[in-house]
């Protein structure tokens, strides 16, 4: 009997090693990871839910830490709903990273978001392996240009700021008088004044045949700003006209042409530029 009980003991005993040996093993390789590695998606798909799969059900809540890559404007072409870090609830098997596309009239390039996992607490480890680490989220523009009308996009870009944190504001004026490089007198077309994001316009081909002004405002903001304007339709394929706005001129306006119309054409002369008086 004896024999025989140390012979159970021993079997436990290796058992229990084995065992051990075992749950250390799968909590070495045990991973997280993003569920996929990319997706591709129209501009109207609205919020995006990116899942992040963990090894095992988590034993306390902790936090997820991810960066955040993209040639796309924060507040402008998308938001965070769920910035970095993220909390992830004691006994959850996966962490979501919500990203909302803004599908706004824009007519752009195809971008991309790309986030990068960086850190998860508990001793949770990231996968080494880059489909699983990184994920890709591309953006398809959803918007045409007219035919014969002009449509005419402001965009804005502070490297890897928000777009909201300045204010410009978009308006086509004409009876515009000029004297000296500025203007006098000027009446208001059309005017986009959008509390977030870009602002868009068009002149459409039955609008009356005058000389049109693109004008742009710096209503609010603290630093300098770099600015577009993108024409395209009537004519216009992705014409593009910068400018830029100095920290001091918050409160000031370039006016940008004359635009000719004669029917469903805008003449093409040379744009000059103008500040308001």
């Amino acid at each position: 009997m004896k024999l025989v009980k140390k012979m159970l003991t021993g079997t436990v005993l290796v058992s229990m090693v084995f065992a051990t040996a075992c749950s250390d093993e799968d909590e070495e390789t045990g991973t997280a990871g993003f569920e996929t590695s990319s997706v591709s998606v129209s501009e109207d798909a609205g919020v995006q839910e990116i899942k992040i799969l963990l090894p095992e059900a988590l034993s306390a809540s902790t936090s997820l830490y991810f960066d955040l890559e993209t040639e796309a404007a924060l507040n402008g072409d998308y938001k965070i709903v769920t910035p970095s870090p993220l909390t992830i609830d004691k006994g959850a098997e996966y962490a979501t990273i919500k990203i909302e596309i803004i599908d706004e009239k824009i007519i752009e390039e195809t971008e991309t978001i790309t986030l990068t996992l960086k850190a998860i607490g508990n001793n949770v480890a990231i996968s080494d392996d880059e489909t699983k680490n990184t994920f890709i989220l591309e953006i398809e523009d959803n918007d045409v240009a007219p035919t014969d009308d002009l449509q005419i996009d402001l965009t804005w870009q502070m490297d890897d700021e928000d777009v909201d944190d300045y204010n410009l504001d978009f308006f086509i004026a004409y009876n515009v008088v000029i004297e000296d490089d500025m203007v006098e007198e000027y009446e208001i077309y059309d005017i986009s004044e959008n509390t977030s994001g870009f602002e868009s316009l068009t002149i459409p081909s039955d609008a009356p045949d005058q000389e049109y002004y693109l004008v742009v405002a710096y209503v609010s903001g603290s630093k300098a700003v770099d600015y577009a304007l993108h024409l395209n339709g009537a004519g216009f394929e992705e014409q593009v006209v910068d400018g830029e706005f100095a920290t001091s001129d918050v409160g000031l306006a370039m006016f940008y042409g004359p635009l000719n119309k004669d029917g469903d054409t805008f003449g093409r002369y040379a744009i000059g530029h103008y500040r308001l008086k």
